[in-house]
């Protein structure tokens, strides 16, 4: 699978997926970590959060830029998973709970860290990878070798959590505790009240399922929150140990990652009115990119509602978002054998018509969720029953169907993006093309509230529907614009 590309690439797709497992071991305990540790309220969490990841937005930006202006890729990298490994030894410094000044002078420090060095190392890793593409001998293999580098970025996104979570539980119950989301918010509000506290009566009938035993409650809080510390002290830890990992792979191998040529023979005067055409064509296909953006971003708005409601999905021992990130592991491969038989051919697609078909493909998932959705009643009506019951709900098997479908136009929309922005971009704005990437969905996903709307509004299978209609809509767009913008690419090839 790797023997056809760059040396260099599988170092490059360690080092990524070791430092992605790292980050999303610390992301996918940051709320809980913040309302055990620091006892931070709902409103206080969601504002932590949301910075925190407004934060790893902009600072992608940064990174580009930086290493655009430096013209040093490789360095930035370095530098970026430098911080991020301080800041993952910082944060998992055993330190006392509740206390202000922890917060400001240790955790916010240390999510600094974490979040710039995020920004240094992403998208630089990304134009880098493309750097190795550039290359004659191995440009027909560029979407492949994406491809294989989402392929172990995704089995880092879906391990990292569930290994993170495994660890913190591990550590309470040795202590023959049980783990509970709001019970360190409760024990900091005991400590902080006593029995005068809002939610006594629901602490303590807490308290008494998650291993109080015998001691009096007091006792149980504070040693509640003490374990619960340990805990992530040590997932905090093994995210530091990964991030060295890391480290250690891309400083064993830099010599192998490229540097940018030409960067220089770059600055040649390109002709107006092919400048303004190439404008033109990338706002146009990022906006296509958004239409679409905002049809396949309902994992995270109206698919969790309507499976809530729904669909009988207890037997499944994997949420929609773990099941969709392994069919993509499963699917990859797959795709690659199939891009392999049409290179062998001569009839490889395009990126951007192969991203038309994700499209197309994305639209059939969306049918089939329209069609096992028939006949269900309205959200707003359902709002007025109690519930269907366990014989009204539909089956999973449509979903499962759907989801796998879904997985394939997932997995040829992000990695095949930043597969055609590293031949798009100029040399010597690779980094900063790279973090735009990220606008590809940026103002889709502000308008998902409109879904919202629109699930309340009318039939179930009609929201699927209309969300179909996009992604065919989207294709059909993506089409003339992906043959205008092949004809460009070969213009530059020929510079």
């Amino acid at each position: 699978m790797i023997k056809r590309h760059p040396r260099g690439v599988l170092p490059l797709i360690l080092t990524n997926m070791f430092t992605r497992f790292a980050f999303y071991i610390i992301a996918a305990n940051l709320l809980s970590f913040l309302s055990a540790k620091m006892n931070f309220s709902w409103d206080e969490l969601n504002i932590a959060y949301a910075i925190f990841y407004f934060l790893i937005f902009i600072l992608a930006f940064v990174g580009g830029f930086i290493a655009d202006k430096t013209r040093n890729y490789k360095g930035t990298i370095l530098k970026g998973a430098v911080l991020m490994t301080l800041g993952s030894i910082i944060i998992a410094i055993p330190t006392p709970a509740g206390s202000s000044w922890i917060f400001f002078g240790i955790v916010c420090p240390a999510l600094f860290l974490i979040v710039f060095g995020n920004g240094l190392f992403r998208s630089n890793i990304y134009a880098v990878l493309g750097q190795m593409y550039d290359n004659q001998e191995y440009t027909k293999m560029r979407d492949s070798g994406f491809l294989l580098f989402n392929l172990f970025l995704s089995i880092a996104v879906l391990l990292a959590p569930g290994v993170a979570e495994g660890i913190r539980n591990y550590c309470i119950m040795r202590k023959g505790f049980v783990y509970d989301f709001d019970l360190p918010q409760l024990c900091h509000d005991y400590i902080a009240n006593g029995k005068n506290m809002d939610r006594y009566c629901q602490f303590e009938m807490l308290a008494s399922t998650s291993g109080q035993g015998t001691m009096e409650i007091s006792e149980f809080a504070s040693q509640y929150l003490q374990v619960f510390s340990t805990g992530f002290s040590i997932v905090f830890m093994i995210a530091f140990i990964v991030m060295a990992i890391s480290l250690l792979i891309f400083l064993r191998y830099e010599k192998k990652f490229p540097i940018p040529a030409n960067l220089e023979a770059d600055s040649f005067s390109m002709d107006p009115k092919l400048l303004r055409q190439r404008a033109y064509l990338f706002l146009a296909l990022f906006g296509v990119l958004n239409l679409f953006s905002f049809a396949s971003s309902q994992d995270g708005t109206i698919l969790p509602i309507f499976v809530r409601d729904y669909v009988d999905y207890q037997k499944i021992p994997l949420s929609p978002n773990k099941l969709m990130l392994l069919f993509s592991i499963v699917v990859i491969p797959i795709i690659l054998a199939i891009f392999t038989i049409l290179r062998k051919k001569g009839r490889e697609p395009s990126t951007l018509k192969k991203m038309a078909w994700g499209m197309g493909i994305a639209a059939i998932a969306f049918i089939i969720m329209a069609v096992g959705s028939i006949g269900l009643p309205g959200y707003s009506v359902l709002r007025e029953m109690s519930g269907l019951s366990d014989e009204q709900r539909v089956g999973p098997v449509f979903l499962i169907i759907a989801f796998f479908i879904w997985s394939i136009a997932n997995v040829l929309f992000a990695p095949l993006l930043n597969s055609f922005i590293s031949q798009f971009a100029r040399p010597k704005h690779q980094g900063i093309m790279q973090s735009v990437s990220l606008f590809a969905s940026f103002f889709g996903n502000m308008l998902l509230f409109l879904s919202f709307m629109i699930y309340n509004h009318i039939p179930v299978w009609g929201s699927w529907l209309i969300c179909a209609a996009i992604c065919l809509i989207s294709m059909i767009i993506m089409l003339p614009v992906a043959r205008k913008m092949g004809r460009i690419l070969i213009h530059n090839s020929m510079k």
